[in-house]
């Protein structure tokens, strides 16, 4: 069983073309097919008792290694979606079992179509344009080429590169960016994401206080984004920071893969309450 705990972020955004009000965000991501309980019987009872308006989900529910289970992420995936809405993203993990059909063979497809037959939304460098509380957002899922993940040469992603593969960001929405991989979020915030969601990273395997892991899965050491919530270009009135126009969150994940190695440093069911204003 894989013990995890709740974090909850709050997030204030400035925005005078929109309605102020409230959402609440659950973000589920790097399950890797782990339960914490029996059909992760844990993590329903927490999502239901924290009633969130829309369920995100990063990537790496699965794991994406020839003839590994997934009914652990679909079950838990199937069940939430008749309760919220739900929208999945891809990791490196989905990405892999897509991209290479030849050597996973119909992992993927039965992985997706699975989901999608119970009411679960892929986007696949795609996006979606939702209202929930009479607060438009434009849900958008960056898939992410193989180059952006190597160990070793990793290509830098520019935010010309999320305009081939997603175009403009809405300028009449909340735009949410689900992005797997941290180590871009420079550019995703370049882009114009208000909110970019991230896993990928486990925490750094040991973490050094609210953000720094011993260890990233792209072999980066001591990283400053392993996790927790960044606040980019604060905007001040009289003095006084009122707000921010671009965050990201990177959660610690729900599960592990290959190297289970833990150390203050929890997996993690992330909630985030996002406080929109005017002024």
């Amino acid at each position: 069983m894989k013990k995890y705990t709740t974090v909850q972020y709050k997030v204030n955004m400035i925005r005078p073309d929109i309605a102020p009000g409230r959402l609440r965000l659950a973000f589920l991501t790097d399950l890797h097919n782990c339960e914490n309980a029996p059909k992760n019987q844990q993590i329903l009872d927490d999502i239901r008792e924290a009633d969130p308006d829309l369920i995100l989900c990063g990537g790496d529910m699965l794991v994406g290694s020839l003839n590994t289970p997934f009914e652990a992420a679909v079950e838990l995936l199937t069940t939430l979606v008749q309760e919220y809405p739900l929208y999945h993203a891809l990791g490196n993990h989905e990405s892999r079992l897509m991209r290479y059909p030849h050597q996973y063979g119909l992992m993927y497809q039965d992985y997706t179509e699975t989901l999608m037959e119970a009411g679960v939304l892929f986007l696949d460098n795609q996006s979606e344009l939702i209202c929930i509380k009479g607060i438009p957002l434009q849900v958008a899922g960056l898939t992410l080429p193989q180059r952006f993940y190597r160990r070793i040469a990793r290509d830098k992603l520019r935010a010309e590169d999320i305009l081939d593969d997603l175009g403009e960001p809405n300028p009449k929405a909340l735009n949410i960016l689900l992005a797997h991989h941290p180590y871009h979020m420079e550019a995703y915030r370049n882009w114009g994401a208000d909110l970019t969601l991230c896993g990928h990273y486990h925490g750094g395997m040991v973490r050094f206080g609210k953000h720094t892991g011993l260890l990233a899965p792209d072999v980066r050491f001591l990283d400053e984004h392993c996790h927790g919530l960044f606040d980019f270009h604060a905007r001040i009135t009289e003095g006084q920071v009122v707000g921010y126009d671009s965050h990201v969150v990177v959660s610690a994940g729900l599960g592990e893969h290959s190297l289970p190695i833990r150390f203050h440093n929890p997996r993690e069911l992330v909630f985030v309450d996002l406080e929109l204003s005017r002024k």
